[in-house]
């Protein structure tokens, strides 16, 4: 038994001393136990570095961070689990390569095996060409789209399983039947196969050519595809096509086309409809008034009469957000004074109304092209809600009405001294349904609607507001571009 010790000692130990690699065995406290020639050549340890593994001996002057590596050391050596490797810079360009195993009996840490070997520039660039083209076929065959990569020479040379099974191809067909068959199968599987036919045939006389489509599948599915050239400096290496599924998404789009499409008609049918009745009613609400009517009655009708006209500002914002979605935005001369009469005349019959004093601009050079019915829906939102939020507690109550005409633009201010804002309330009034008071008196889509109609005519619009001082709206609005033919 111990013949056979003693000979499987001396095999170990021809094997330790004759191997190429630098080899090293340290114990379970990462004291040196043992090392062959190779690591005594390499590192060629001085007498007073004792078991110290992290004194690096003659390499050190090469290396070219070498705390870096006696950290290394001393991090690991005593790590009873894992393999390690890592790679290290010499001066000259190449790399010093230690990996690291425990060794261990059972569950017992007895040490570790360490191997060193120097490579070349040439082995680190192989090294690197290979990590790289390693990462790459990674990154190809976890992406989702379908990717397709050709030489020059029209080779397939890479390829996902995403691209295989979107064109129900096998890998054996693709690397080795000719590229006319392949491009043929694909053909026959799309909808428009003369335009998919010529594109590609476009891409194979054209190099440098990077296109964009769209393809619909026999099955339904529906997939853009978009094209790379690969090149090194000047020359053409290459292509990278993608294709990637778009269906899912076209069909979302197109449903909430759909339903975007019902809802406006929905609104723009709902406010019509409800348009007569209550017109009707309003008149019929009027007649009432003028009636010799007291007490609880009169009472009665002011509630109806209050009641009513919320319902019609309502139903006449649903009607202006149908008319902003849905029109074409308009390109016409308008004169703005004349415009702003109108709004006024239309809302002269607020309860409020007679409780403010209005300054206009004057009408002098106040042409203006733009769509005069979003600017009127515009005007006839903030007038109203100056007029409805104005302050009692102020003897005088104004609304200020201001135009500026730019070279490109025109801008309009609509100031009062109205019971103002807070910061935090400013910041949501562009919102649905949004009511910055509780005295608030509207439906919450006034401002909703006013932005969403100043987006269409490509304006902006801003608020500074004040509690208890006032607020001031500015809307800036591009001039039509079509003003010179008007």
């Amino acid at each position: 038994m111990e013949k056979a010790h003693f000979q499987l000692d001396l095999i170990h130990r021809a094997f330790f001393n004759s191997s190429p690699e630098a080899v090293l065995l340290t114990d379970a406290e990462g004291k040196l136990l043992d090392q062959n020639q190779a690591w005594t050549d390499l590192f060629a340890p001085e007498p007073e570095s004792g078991n110290e593994l992290a004194h690096l001996g003659r390499i050190r002057p090469l290396l070219s961070q070498p705390d870096q590596v006696r950290d290394w050391f001393r991090e690991i050596q005593t790590e009873s689990f894992l393999p390690k490797e890592n790679h290290f810079q010499l001066n000259d360009g190449s790399q010093l390569k230690i990996t690291s195993f425990p060794l261990r009996a059972g569950e017992q840490f007895l040490g570790r095996n360490w191997t060193a070997r120097i490579l070349n520039p040439e082995d680190v660039d192989a090294r690197l060409r290979e990590k790289s083209h390693a990462i790459s076929q990674a990154v190809i065959q976890k992406s989702q789209d379908g990717i397709l990569i050709v030489s020059d020479s029209q080779k397939v040379i890479g390829f996902n399983q995403v691209y295989l099974d979107l064109f129900k191809l096998t890998e054996d067909f693709l690397r080795n039947e000719s590229p006319q068959k392949v491009i043929e199968y694909s053909v026959s599987q799309l909808t428009d196969t003369e335009r998919f036919r010529g594109e590609i045939y476009d891409l194979i006389r054209n190099p440098d050519l990077e296109k964009y489509s769209l393809i619909e599948f026999l099955n339904g599915k529906i997939v853009e595809r978009f094209t790379e050239t690969l090149r090194a400096g000047d020359k053409v290496l290459g292509r990278v096509l993608f294709y990637r599924d778009i269906t899912e998404a076209t069909n979302r789009i197109n449903e909430l086309i759909t339903s975007q499409f019902e809802m406006d008609k929905f609104i723009y049918s709902a406010s019509h409809d409800l348009k007569a009745p209550m017109d009707s009613m309003r008149g019929l609400l009027n007649i009432l008034e003028m009636e010799d009517v007291q007490g609880a009655p009169r009472k009665y009708l002011t509630l109806l009469s209050k009641s009513l006209e919320k319902m019609q500002h309502y139903v006449r914002n649903l009607a202006e957000f149908s008319q902003n979605q849905n029109l074409e935005v308009g390109h016409k001369q308008i004169h703005f004074h004349e415009l702003l009469e109108e709004v006024i005349g239309e809302i002269r019959s607020l309860e409020r109304f007679k409780n403010v004093r209005l300054e206009l601009p004057q009408p002098t050079f106040s042409t203006l092209f733009s769509d005069p019915v979003r600017l009127r829906i515009i005007l006839k939102n903030l007038l109203s809600n100056a007029v409805k939020y104005h302050d009692y507690s102020k003897e005088d109550r104004w609304i200020k009405v201001e135009l500026d005409k730019k070279p490109k633009a025109f801008e309009i201010r609509i100031l009062d001294n109205g019971i103002g804002m807070t910061a935090e309330d400013q910041a949501r009034i562009y919102d649905l349904f949004f009511r910055a008071t509780h005295q608030a008196f509207g439906s919450g889509l006034g401002l909703y609607v006013t932005s969403k109609t100043i987006e269409k005519l490509r304006g902006s619009i801003q608020c500074q507001s004040t509690p208890g001082i006032g607020t001031t709206f500015s809307i800036l609005i591009p001039q039509s571009s079509q003003q010179a033919t008007a």
